[in-house]
């Protein structure tokens, strides 16, 4: 497919580009915010700015800006990818006040999107392990 993809890019005379996706439908075009709670299904929905689009625009837009970015390469692992656009997100927050929403400052965000302290006198809550429920699902499907 990709070599189709190059061969009708070269023929229309259009200069093809792979970008890295990562986090391509989770990242706000508007304000730069990514959150994977910003898409929904095919519903995009900006947490911090309030944007609404289709997430597939969405992606196509932040594919356009990546084309030209040469901080995020090609290979790069997606969490370092986050990095730098919470970095990025962040920077814009404290250097442009004018583009976010009014009354929205970065301990806002934090205080909105940050997990809730744990009381220390409570107990830790033991972490499941992944394949738990895969395993329950195959022990209930077993046919005796």
């Amino acid at each position: 497919m990709q070599d189709r993809i190059e061969f009708k890019a070269l023929v229309k005379g259009f200069h093809h580009k792979q970008v890295n996706p990562a986090y391509g439908s989770q990242n706000c075009v508007h304000c730069e915010f990514v959150d994977h709670r910003n898409r929904n299904g095919d519903d995009f929905k900006c947490l911090f700015c309030g944007h609404e689009d289709h997430a597939d625009r969405i992606a196509a837009l932040n594919y356009l800006r990546r084309y030209s970015d040469e901080e995020i390469g090609l290979y790069m692992p997606h969490n370092q990818i986050r990095t730098i656009l919470l970095t990025r997100f962040h920077r814009r927050l404290e250097t442009e006040q004018s583009v976010t929403v009014p009354g929205r400052t970065l301990e806002t965000v934090f205080q909105v999107h940050s997990p809730p302290n744990r009381d220390k006198t409570q107990p830790a809550r033991k972490k499941m392990p992944v394949h738990r429920t895969v395993n329950q699902r195959a022990k209930q499907n077993k046919y005796v």
